[in-house]
């Protein structure tokens, strides 16, 4: 029967007697909550000022905030980094802003005008963290840090309440930005003690490389035919000093590569006077052969 089971007085299986369950005390310090630690819920909001909230809400629209007043709570969590931006803007641009009068710009509300700003509502209550309230929630992080730099408090540099009282607008963040990004690209381009001396050194190197490339290309051959046709015949003997008069040093030092490279073939014979002072400048050439020393040996492999 499908309607058996809904018929209040309708006994189904046989009454078992009650059974009280054993009581056992507890101790005070022990945790009654179970082995497991599961996060207990949270409270109930009280409801009214859940009601008060949804359908009176104190808050006022900002000027500088969300459209919906529900979400001012989001624009408030974020003042914190909106805070040290702007501030660091400031300090950037070289002005002094007092904390109070920044707090004031973000929090500036969108009906009030330059003489209602500091009023509360009339209801007698605010959020408590506008204007750096207390805020009595368990909320840890502040939306308005008391640690900020000391050279944006109050002073006699400190800009009026007036100049502050509208946002900068985007072309002004532009302008500001690239003003702040040239600054910056100016400390790259000074030249530090280690640049101007790498500088001195380039400068000095240059013009000698700049030489070097105007040069001929050194052919070791071409040089070693020059001092067989100035030594002339075979045996005669020459001062190195004659051979390369009137010869810049750089001529002078390839001359002498290719007088080390003939007498390493046996075409000349290199000797100077005995003695390390007297020998200095008496270096002598003697002509040995006047044929080359790939010439020679290739008629020894034939």
């Amino acid at each position: 029967d499908v309607w058996a089971l809904h018929d209040a007085y309708a006994v189904f299986g046989e009454d078992k007697p009650f059974k009280s369950g054993k009581c056992y005390k507890v101790p005070d310090g022990l945790d009654d909550g179970g082995k497991r630690k599961r996060k207990r819920p949270a409270a109930l909001q009280d409801f009214r000022s859940w009601f008060r909230g949804i359908f009176n809400p104190p808050e006022q629209k900002l000027k500088n905030g969300p459209k919906f007043t529900d979400l001012n709570y989001i624009y408030l969590s974020t003042m914190k980094d909106k805070l040290k931006t702007r501030k660091r803007i400031y300090r950037r641009a070289g002005v002094l802003v007092s904390d109070e009068e920044l707090r004031k710009t973000f929090l500036q509300l969108e009906e009030a005008g330059p003489q209602q700003q500091g009023e509360e509502p009339e209801d007698g209550f605010r959020h408590p963290d506008l204007l750096g309230g207390d805020d009595a929630s368990d909320n840890e992080h502040e939306a308005f840090p008391d640690d900020l730099p000391a050279e944006f408090n109050g002073g006699a540099d400190a800009i009026s309440p007036g100049a502050l009282r509208d946002e900068l607008s985007y072309e002004d963040l532009v302008k500001l930005r690239v003003e702040q990004l040239v600054k910056n690209c100016r400390g790259y381009t000074q030249e530090t003690a280690l640049s101007r001396r790498v500088k001195d050194w380039e400068d000095m190197v240059r013009p000698e490389l700049l030489l070097q490339e105007q040069r001929s290309v050194f052919d070791i051959h071409d040089y070693g035919d020059r001092i067989v046709g100035a030594l002339g015949a075979v045996g005669q003997r020459r001062s190195f000093a004659a051979v390369v008069a009137g010869l810049d040093n750089f001529e002078a030092c390839k001359y002498l590569l290719a007088s080390l490279q003939l007498a390493n073939d046996y075409t000349v014979e290199v000797d100077s006077v005995a003695g390390l002072e007297d020998s200095v400048d008496s270096m002598g050439l003697t002509l040995l052969s006047t044929h080359r020393a790939s010439d020679r040996f290739k008629d020894l492999n034939t």
